[in-house]
């Protein structure tokens, strides 16, 4: 019994003590914007959510024109989206969804060592699956080449 209840403890413990998000680390280039981590909101296993995913753009890189953001199979994403800075001011973004692709075109320019909030307002998740992983590409000015800047692995709480 003693037994039994110990291990209990430390499985619980083990489940509530892992992160809700993780993101690919792509900061070894200083040069190249990089995900710094994603969430959930709520943090349980909900049907609608909100997912908001950060993004650094270091003090050398070139402006972001745009930004691809590919959805995980089986998740939808209304074209509710909204993009702010650290400061929580908002950055102008023309976005367009469609299945598969969620494409952020930025007619101005965001400044450097700034972070990008990126906040996925109306996610529709199916049920079971507690592991999202949104991959992202960004376009520089003066480029038409996508360059991937990581992936936002986002868990779910049971």
């Amino acid at each position: 019994m003693k037994r039994t209840l110990i291990v209990a403890i430390l499985t619980i413990f083990t489940a509530t003590s892992i992160s809700t998000a993780y993101a690919d680390d792509n900061r070894s280039s200083k040069s190249i914007p990089y995900v710094l981590n994603a969430a959930q909101f709520p943090q349980r296993k909900a049907r609608f959510v909100r997912h908001t995913i950060r993004i650094q753009v270091p003090p050398d890189s070139k402006r972001i024109s745009e930004l691809a953001i590919v959805i995980p199979s089986g998740v939808t994403v209304k074209n509710d989206i909204t993009v702010h800075n650290r400061a929580g001011q908002p950055i102008e973004v023309n976005s367009s969804v469609n299945e598969s692709k969620i494409t952020l075109d930025f007619p101005h320019d965001i400044v450097t060592q700034e972070v990008i909030e990126i906040a996925l307002n109306q996610v529709e998740l199916p049920r079971f699956y507690p592991i999202w992983l949104y991959r992202i590409y960004a376009k520089l000015a003066d480029s038409n080449t996508e360059l991937s800047i990581g992936v936002a692995e986002i868990r779910t709480r049971l």
